[in-house]
């Protein structure tokens, strides 16, 4: 009996839930005569066929495709240094790459959106730990001013090192930032108290309660996006409250692709935390926590509740992905992991597309309402495919489907000034 128990656990644990990326030009080899590909883990893809309501609000897909237009220009701060930032002394209106004009719908010289400040991760409390400097994030925080939104805008992962953040996938205890003295007291010195006296308080009165809710639980998070989300939040939490006391009436927005999604989703939950009501928008974002953390969040910001998808959401969160990315099933799960409630996991109403085309059209997202909270071990394993030849395995998964939604978001990446 418990040889037979260790070879299931075995087979189970090299399930097809291993999807795993495949770059664009990979060619797989010519399977051998007799040879069967069925357990070729590195040749399943996802599969997954939107299923829901094709979204039918207009001004809900402008406002989707202005955000990739942001994680664009987000994305312009990188080696090359193609984006130049409006100084203190010049104007403010927005001004980025000619080369990028023809990738964005943000007209260049606009007045409608302004860039507040850079984002970045703060030194790592341990200098020792040299590791820790691999882990590092970037963002901007924009103003929408046609929209009036304070968008936080958190980069995909454009540099080698930021391979050591994804594939830093330890499941680790959540403890969030807005439950640390020590974040609070630095926060004050930045800012003046009274903007931070709501929060504050609530954080207060609701530690107890919290730790005792979910310390045993199991909530895991992802450590590599964790360990970026917690040296970046109080910078955008500090310069977010600046922001909301000169324009009191504009609305929190979040977004993120790829790693930068993973991080923009904790970022978010900071700060649905201390009641700061935000909406968050990922494309293409890897799965980032466990199942009972994913269902907290998505609780918290009210995702639950959405039934339709409006430009009136005041807080809720929105997954843009292409199925036909399988950065979208990383990190894979195994069965430990399931056994243990520690398996990565999704949050978030799904919007989901098999397009990965410039030309998209508003139908060609799908909101699947009725698969909310349903992304699961079991969910991954209905919905990868096999793959028996080499043409059908480049044709199926290519790195367009990852970068390219509603806009070529690393359009940026490879532009010099």
């Amino acid at each position: 009996m418990l040889i037979t128990m260790c070879i299931c656990a075995l087979l189970l644990a090299s399930f097809p839930a291993d999807c795993q990326p495949v770059p664009r030009n990979f060619s797989a080899p010519t399977p051998k005569s007799g040879v069967s590909t069925s357990w070729d883990l590195s040749r399943i893809v996802s599969r997954h066929q939107p299923k829901g309501v094709p979204l039918n609000n207009e001004d809900v897909f402008v406002f989707l495709d202005k955000l990739a237009s942001f994680l664009q220009i987000t994305n312009c701060d990188n080696k090359h240094g193609a984006l130049k930032l409006p100084s203190e002394a010049g104007p403010t209106s927005l001004q980025f790459p000619p080369k990028l004009e023809q990738f964005t719908n943000i007209p260049n010289n606009t007045t409608d959106v302004e860039i507040v400040k850079q984002l970045n991760t703060k030194k790592p409390s341990s200098k020792l730990d040299w590791t820790q400097y691999l882990l590092n994030g970037k963002g901007m925080l924009f103003l929408d001013h046609h929209y009036k939104k304070i968008v936080v805008s958190i980069r995909s992962d454009l540099e080698l090192k930021d391979y050591f953040a994804i594939y830093s996938d330890q499941a680790i205890n959540f403890w969030p930032q807005v439950y640390q003295e020590g974040f609070w007291k630095s926060v004050k010195k930045k800012v003046d108290p009274s903007m931070v006296e709501h929060p504050y308080t609530y954080y207060r009165s609701q530690y107890w309660g919290y730790y005792w809710r979910n310390y045993f639980k199991l909530n895991k998070v992802h450590s590599g996006y964790s360990n970026i989300a917690d040296r970046m939040f109080e910078d955008i939490f500090v310069e977010y409250l600046k922001a909301k006391q000169q324009y009191p009436d504009y609305q929190l927005v979040i977004a993120g692709h790829s790693m930068g999604g993973s991080i923009a989703s904790i970022i978010s939950l900071n700060f649905h935390l201390v009641q700061v009501a935000n909406v968050l928008v990922t494309f293409n974002s890897p799965k980032l926590w466990s199942e009972s953390l994913a269902n907290m969040y998505d609780r918290v910001s009210g995702t639950t509740q959405i039934r339709d998808v409006n430009m009136g959401l005041e807080s809720g969160y929105l997954r843009l992905w292409n199925t036909r990315d399988a950065w979208n099933l990383f990190p894979p799960a195994s069965l430990l992991s399931v056994v243990f409630s520690t398996a990565f996991k999704h949050s978030g109403l799904s919007l989901a597309t098999e397009q990965n085309r410039l030309d998209m059209a508003m139908r060609d997202l799908v909101v699947e309402y009725d698969l909310l909270g349903k992304w699961d071990y079991e969910m991954e394993h209905k919905h990868c495919k096999f793959i028996k030849s080499t043409d059908e395995f480049v044709n199926v998964m290519s790195w367009d489907a990852h970068r390219v939604l509603l806009r070529d978001i690393w359009a940026c990446v490879d532009l010099k000034p």
